[in-house]
């Protein structure tokens, strides 16, 4: 936790230092939906668990590659939103055996500073629920999980007018996921997940 609290403080630091003259920030200013791609690289220090053997090998993830949904509200006089995006992308666990990872958060979002290019920096923070999906091989890898995640994101709003907005979005909340039960491991499997987001939103 404290982890993710210092990458939060420090980027925020660092925007500051290098565009004090950044204008006040709004994203949309409204209710937005959008969506893109999703990529997630996986990593984790536990070894996994057979049911029916007592061997055990570090568990390993291949890169997550699919998509991305994302409906939220900007309240542009506070600097603050609200999401809730939904991640789907598939990967390999353990070199071979392909499977799936959902994820559906709810994250707040603090829009920093804007550019009269249409750039607008801001951090997204906030957790969720995450389920793996059983793989090609029945061997107890479908799990239930919690994360937590924070991240810079940067927008570049090519429309910005009343009635309609649009942007160009990419967003890495960096997460950490438990997931619970000895299903991948004996007892709960804490991984660490670098997400990418890339797509597009509009506003309305």
């Amino acid at each position: 936790m404290r982890f993710f609290i210092g990458s939060a403080a420090c980027v925020t630091m660092v925007l500051f230092i290098l565009f004090p003259q950044a204008s006040f920030a709004c994203g949309h200013d409204g209710f937005f939906f959008g969506g893109g791609y999703a990529q997630s690289h996986l990593f984790t220090h536990e070894t996994r668990f057979f049911a029916n053997s007592n061997v055990n090998r570090r568990i390993t993830f291949g890169p997550g590659f699919g998509g991305h949904a994302v409906l939220g509200y900007d309240v542009c006089k506070t600097r603050w939103g609200f999401q809730v995006p939904v991640e789907f992308v598939s990967l390999r666990i353990n070199g071979n055996e392909r499977t799936q990872l959902l994820t559906v958060n709810s994250e707040v979002i603090y829009h920093i500073a804007s550019w009269e290019n249409g750039i607008d920096v801001h951090l997204v923070a906030g957790g969720g629920i995450n389920y793996l999906r059983e793989g090609e091989t029945f061997d107890r890898s479908a799990s239930y999980g919690a994360n937590i995640n924070v991240g810079p994101g940067v927008s570049w709003y090519f429309a910005r007018a009343k009635t309609l907005s649009g942007a160009l979005t990419l967003q890495i909340p960096i997460r950490s996921i438990l997931f619970f039960g000895d299903r991948l491991t004996r007892n709960n499997t804490l991984v660490f997940v670098i997400p990418v987001r890339f797509g597009m939103t509009f506003g309305f």
